[in-house]
């Protein structure tokens, strides 16, 4: 609590000017809107964003609540108690979960992911169908060569198809969205201990 020098000026102060700690918690406020939570690109890079996005509005909706409070009646125990129980709260892993879920509901990279899976699921209808269509037309004189031919390309395209599937799996991107949480954390945590 580096910026309380003494409690009892900590009481006194807060009697005369609304609440010290009102103070401290609007400095916070002011912390958190000075981010630049807009997120313009939604890609595999800007995991950083989100996790800020989804850390910071949490901490600020945890801001609003405690605002709420009458301060006349905290104690340096209870400012010291609150920040701890943030620290807690800040852990990245429990931030994973809402990160995940923004990042596959809004990152261009998943929409550019699932629309190549459309679009390779479509080729494989197309083969099919063209497979079937030649085979037709040959009749008799379709041979093993030409259906290999077209179970190559049907099984490049089922194999792409496997590979964009697992860029849709959270376990893909767990490095990425801890890493991303935790230096968004980190960030957090330093600005509670400085109250």
């Amino acid at each position: 609590m580096k910026h309380i020098k003494k409690f009892e000026d900590f009481l006194n102060e807060a009697k005369l000017n609304e609440s010290e700690f009102q103070t401290l918690l609007n400095d916070l406020q002011d912390s958190i809107d000075s981010k630049n939570l807009d997120i313009l690109d939604w890609d595999e890079e800007d995991l950083d964003n989100i996790a800020r996005a989804e850390m910071y509005d949490t901490l600020a909706a945890e801001l609003h609540d405690i605002l709420q409070d009458d301060f006349s009646r905290w104690t340096e125990k209870d400012l010291t108690f609150w920040v701890k129980k943030m620290e807690k709260r800040f852990k990245p892993k429990l931030f994973s979960v809402f990160i995940w879920s923004t990042f596959k509901r809004r990152s261009q990279e998943i929409q550019y992911v699932e629309s190549e899976i459309r679009d390779l699921k479509q080729q494989l209808v197309e083969l099919d169908n063209d497979m079937r269509m030649e085979a037709g037309q040959k009749g008799d004189n379709w041979t093993d060569a030409d259906a290999n031919r077209y179970g190559e390309q049907m099984m490049a395209a089922e194999n792409e198809i496997e590979k964009l599937n697992k860029k849709l799996d959270r376990k893909y991107w767990t490095k990425d969205i801890t890493k991303a949480a935790t230096k968004v954390s980190k960030d957090i945590i330093k600005i509670l201990n400085e109250l």
